[in-house]
């Protein structure tokens, strides 16, 4: 097979991988393309950089739009408050326009609680402890050779790209 039937075959599977979340499909189009393992591991190697190379440009336009997003958030915010307050400076409750209505309602009540210590039993939900084993702490201990009842070193593989 030459190299344009590998490039075209390694497109293929592109597009396989960009439209499907079978990994049994998957695996089914790249054991399909003919090459050797050297010649695969090669082209999955770029395929994996070029996947990461794209999540990072997600990540840069996901954080470009959550900017955009509390930046806009912050305007409407402000708006709304000078809005509001210059209705009230004038004792406006109500704005009617062609393209909609901006009026001042009470929120409903609130409970502020001023004396936690002073609240009847009957109000009070009690919530129990949390106890959360520290993975850190238990790695270390058994990684110094002492034993911890409950929980133990497991060490897997990754695949390493350099």
């Amino acid at each position: 097979m030459n190299l344009f039937q590998l490039a075209g075959n390694w497109r293929e599977f592109k597009n396989v991988f960009d439209e499907s979340d079978r990994p049994d499909e998957l695996k089914d189009t790249l054991e399909s393309i003919e090459s050797s393992i050297e010649a695969k591991g090669r082209n999955i190697y770029a395929f994996i950089k070029e996947l990461e190379a794209e999540k990072e440009a997600v990540k840069k336009l996901e954080e470009t739009y959550y900017n955009r997003k509390k930046t806009l958030d912050n305007k409407i915010n402000w708006l709304k408050q000078h809005a509001q307050a210059a209705m009230e400076i004038h004792g406006i409750d109500k704005i009617k326009t062609d393209i909609g209505t901006m009026s001042i309602q009470n929120n409903p009540g609130s409970v502020e609680i001023t004396d936690a210590d002073a609240i009847p039993a009957e109000y009070v939900t009690v919530i129990p402890a949390q106890y959360q084993p520290d993975k850190k702490r238990i790695a270390e201990a058994i990684k110094d050779g002492r034993e911890v009842a409950g929980a133990r070193l497991v060490v897997t593989r990754r695949l390493q790209l350099r």
